[in-house]
């Protein structure tokens, strides 16, 4: 174990540079969406209720972080691997939803098909142009969460810290991708963050309709 923590790009570059404050910014805004994650599993189980949580945007983000996780492996990224765990608290959360409501038939294909992302990502030689690919998924199943919260009548089990979070942690992604001029991720933050800024007001103005 110590023989391969020595062989990763951050303790090979240990020291004041940008890598290692990279490194421990990512380690910070991974624990804060972790948080933002629990919260938003504990509030389905409080409520008892997965009403305007989108099954499909939380199985493509279980199975996308997932396949972070195999890109990490690759890179020897232990900040990527730690980030990739987050897809632990995304199939705990989709679990609680199938608890709570029904899921559709589309839904379970979807469900189906979204892990062979992380076999692909094992399996590929070109695991940069595949991670741009699945980081576009993630703007259409965000949009899918804004469509369901907009179907329904109310906010329902909807947890606004977790927005809140991950709109923080976007700021930093897009500082970074300025930084080492990674034109996929300095494209990809903005439009995130426009989505759940969109999110959350829309969950505001649920709130207020329906009094909760």
């Amino acid at each position: 174990m110590e023989e391969v923590l020595r062989e990763t790009l951050e303790i090979q570059n240990w020291g004041y540079n940008l890598l290692t404050l990279s490194f421990i910014a990512t380690v910070f805004f991974t624990v804060l969406q972790a948080w933002g994650l629990w919260k938003q599993n504990r509030k389905i189980r409080r409520e008892r209720s997965g009403t305007s949580v989108s099954v499909i945007s939380f199985g493509y983000f279980g199975s996308y972080f997932f396949a972070l996780l195999a890109y990490g492996v690759h890179l020897k990224s232990i900040a990527i691997v730690f980030n990739g765990l987050l897809g632990c608290l995304y199939i705990a959360t989709l679990v609680e939803l199938w608890k709570r409501k029904s899921f559709t038939r589309a839904e379970k294909i979807l469900l189906s098909i979204f892990p062979f992302m992380i076999l692909l990502m094992v399996a590929t030689t070109h695991k940069d142009a595949l991670l741009s690919l699945l980081l576009g998924g993630i703007l259409i199943s965000a949009t899918r969460e804004v469509w369901e919260l907009r179907r329904e009548k109310s906010a329902g089990a909807i947890e606004p810290r977790r927005i809140l979070v991950f709109m923080a942690t976007g700021v930093f992604w897009f500082l970074y991708a300025l930084k080492i001029r990674n034109p996929v991720l300095a494209v990809f933050h903005p439009v995130f963050f426009v989505i759940l800024t969109y999110h959350l007001i829309l969950w505001y103005k649920k709130s207020k309709e329906s009094g909760t």
